[in-house]
């Protein structure tokens, strides 16, 4: 099973689906998909608000490479 890149930002901070969800303002249900179906597939909006409550670059998230 592939580990999105944003799942992997999420659990190295220590912080849950609803948690960042609260962050970026979005509903923990969103993150859940994201994170299931890869942020890629996000618009950019949505992808500046996640880097942006992780602590991290868009860039950092988006990137597909397997892990």
């Amino acid at each position: 099973m592939k580990i999105s890149k944003m799942q992997i930002a999420r659990n190295l901070q220590g912080i849950s689906q609803t948690e960042l969800g609260i962050r970026a303002g979005l509903p923990q249900n969103v993150i859940s998909r994201l994170e299931r179906g890869g942020i890629n597939k996000a618009n950019i909006q949505t992808a500046i608000r996640i880097a942006k409550a992780l602590g991290v670059s868009v860039e950092e998230i988006l990137d597909d490479t397997e892990v």
